[in-house]
């Protein structure tokens, strides 16, 4: 975390998207269109983040490890600080999807990225 107009504030798994999202970044994730994903979203931060991804609808199965009781679909997790969410979907909609923080400032300064469905 540089801030204070020094650059890039936030970033997912070390990388930080500035400006207008896709352009000129590759995806920090691929997957084979049709499997089943299951991602960890770890938030090493004292910050909450509404984590958002586009075209697909996910499931969360724990937090922390614990079992979740309920399963229904969503598009956006919420994850506390220093709390680890799983979660998991299908890479059934091909092609290149955002996955970001909700909190705009969190998101114009880094905290998006790109998965690629092929």
């Amino acid at each position: 975390m540089m801030g204070m107009g020094h650059g890039a504030v936030w970033a997912i798994n070390g990388q930080s998207m500035t400006g207008d999202g896709h352009a000129g970044m590759e995806p920090v994730l691929a997957f084979k269109r049709g499997r089943s994903i299951v991602l960890e979203l770890r938030n090493e931060t004292a910050w909450w983040h509404p984590m958002h991804i586009h075209g697909h609808s996910l499931r969360v199965l724990s937090r922390n490890g614990k079992t979740v009781p309920h399963r229904q679909w969503q598009d956006t997790v919420l994850v506390a600080p220093k709390d680890v969410a799983e979660v998991a979907f299908v890479a059934d909609n091909p092609g290149d999807w955002m996955l970001h923080c909700h909190v705009m400032d969190h998101q114009m300064t880094g905290m998006m990225t790109v998965l690629r469905i092929a």
